[in-house]
C-alpha cells in the first residue's frame, strides 16, 4: 500500500505528458501482470492506480527457509525475462523500476548442488536477456528506514549486507540490479523521490561496443570495466556478459525458454508483428486460424534465383481462463516470395500463414508465437475462442 502511495505521489509531480513511455506490472501470486500499457498520458496511469492491486501472497512466499526463498527468487527472474523479451523490439535503453521487499539471501551451502546449480543457471538467463535487450533493473525496497543495519540474514543464518560485490555463493535477486547496469536503493522513506532518482539516472546514457579479443565462446562470464579520466565520475555499466559464440539465443535451451516463455507469459512479445482470424469447425472441435505476419519483422534473405526466403518457428497453444496450457503445436515454417512477386511482395501486405488446431473444451483463448529463425525476434497474438465463427468447412 505504502509502494502504490508513493507511485501515485511520483507521478503526481511530474507533467501531463511523461518524457518517456512508462508502463506498469505487477507480480501476483498467479503470474506477471502488465497493469497498464505503455504510455505517456500521466493520467491514465494514475486512473489505473486508482484501482485495487492488493493482495495476499501465496504462502509459499511467505514462508520462510530455503524453498520459500528459491520460489521467490525464480518468480521475480521470470518475471524479469518476461519484461525483457517482451520489449526486445524497441532498440533503446529500458529502465526496469522494481518495487519490492527483496527475499532471503540464498547461500550455495544452504541448497542442493542440483538446485543451486539450476538457480544459477536462471541468474545467467536473465542477465542475459537483460544485456542484450537493452534492459537496466533498478531495485527498490520499499520499507524504508530500519533501526537495524540494513542487511538479509541467508538461509544459513548468517548476516549480509546486499552490496553490489556478493560473493557468487550468495544467489539474491538484487544483485541482479548493479549486473545490470542499475543500482540497490535501500534505507529511504522517499521512495518517490528513489523512483525520480532512478527515471533519472537512466534517462541519458552513452552505448559502447567493441569487439572481443578472446574469440573462445565458451559461455564463461566475462567482466567489463569502463574507467573515466576524472576522479569524480562514476561509469555505472553491465558489469559483464556470457560468451555465445552467435548471441545468447543462439543455443537450444534459450530458444526452447524463449518460446516457452512467450507462449505462457500473458505480455505481449511485439519484435514480430502479427495478427490472426479464426473459425471453428464443426466436427471434430477444431479451429482453422489464419496469421497475417509483417513482413518487415522477418529475416529475409536472397536464393539464388531471385527469390526471398524467411523461416519462422510457430507455436499454437490452447489456454484456459486460469492461464494452463492445454495443448501445443511448434512447426518450423518456411516462407518463400517469388521473384515474379517482387517488389510487389514487400509491400505493405503481410505474409499470411493458414494453420488448423485442436480445441479442447476448456479453450478460453488462442496464443499464437512467431519466432524468426534467423534474429530470435518473438511475436505474439491472443485470439479469444468465443470470437471464433463456427463453420462447415471441411478440414484441410
Amino acid at each position: 500500500m505504502f509502494a502504490k502511495q508513493e507511485m501515485r505521489k511520483f507521478l503526481l509531480a511530474q507533467p501531463a505528458v511523461l518524457s518517456q513511455p512508462t508502463s506498469i506490472y505487477l507480480l501476483t501470486k498467479r503470474r506477471l501482470e502488465q497493469f497498464a500499457a505503455p504510455t505517456r498520458d500521466r493520467d491514465s496511469l494514475l486512473a489505473k492506480l486508482s484501482k485495487t492491486i492488493l493482495e495476499l501472497p501465496p504462502h509459499y512466499l511467505d514462508s520462510g527457509g530455503v524453498q520459500g526463498g528459491a520460489d521467490r527468487l525464480l518468480a521475480s527472474l521470470l518475471a524479469l525475462d518476461e519484461i525483457a523479451l517482451s520489449t526486445a523490439e524497441q532498440k533503446t535503453r529500458k529502465n526496469v523500476i522494481w518495487i519490492g521487499n527483496g527475499m532471503p539471501i540464498l547461500s550455495a551451502s544452504g541448497v542442493s548442488l542440483g538446485d543451486s546449480e539450476r538457480f544459477k543457471n536462471w541468474v545467467h538467463y536473465t542477465a542475459n536477456w537483460l544485456e542484450e535487450t537493452q534492459t537496466t533493473v533498478y531495485t527498490i525496497d520499499p520499507r524504508g528506514l530500519e533501526v537495524a543495519e540494513v542487511g538479509l540474514y541467508n538461509d544459513t543464518g548468517r548476516y549480509i549486507i546486499p552490496t553490489p560485490d556478493l560473493p557468487p555463493s550468495e544467489l539474491v535477486f538484487e544483485s541482479i540490479a548493479p549486473e545490470s547496469g542499475g543500482a540497490i536503493i535501500r534505507g529511504r522513506n522517499d521512495i518517490d523521490i528513489a523512483i525520480e532518482t532512478a527515471v533519472r539516472d537512466g534517462s541519458s546514457y552513452y552505448t559502447l561496443s567493441y569487439y572481443p579479443t578472446d574469440r573462445n565462446w565458451d559461455g564463461n562470464f566475462r567482466r567489463i570495466r569502463i574507467n573515466v579520466g576524472r576522479s569524480e565520475l562514476l561509469a555505472r555499466t553491465q558489469r559483464g556478459y556470457y560468451a555465445y559464440a552467435d548471441g545468447f539465443q543462439s543455443g537450444g535451451s534459450q530458444i526452447e525458454f524463449g518460446l516457452s516463455r512467450a507462449v505462457t507469459s500473458p505480455l505481449p512479445f511485439r519484435s514480430v508483428g502479427l495478427t490472426a482470424t479464426g473459425g471453428r469447425l464443426t466436427a471434430p472441435p477444431t479451429a482453422r486460424v489464419i496469421l497475417a505476419i509483417n513482413r518487415d519483422g522477418l529475416s529475409w534473405t536472397a536464393q539464388p534465383n531471385g527469390d526471398q526466403r524467411a523461416e519462422v518457428t510457430l507455436v499454437t497453444s490452447e489456454i484456459s481462463s486460469s492461464g494452463k496450457v492445454l495443448g501445443y503445436r511448434v512447426r518450423e515454417v518456411e516462407l518463400i516470395l517469388e521473384k515474379a512477386q517482387l517488389p510487389e511482395a514487400f509491400a505493405s501486405d503481410p505474409v499470411k500463414l493458414s494453420v488448423q488446431m485442436d480445441l479442447p473444451a476448456k479453450t478460453d483463448r488462442i496464443r499464437l508465437v512467431v519466432r524468426d529463425a534467423s534474429s530470435g525476434h518473438l511475436g505474439t497474438f491472443d485470439l479469444a475462442a468465443g470470437a471464433l465463427v463456427t463453420s462447415n468447412m471441411a478440414p484441410r
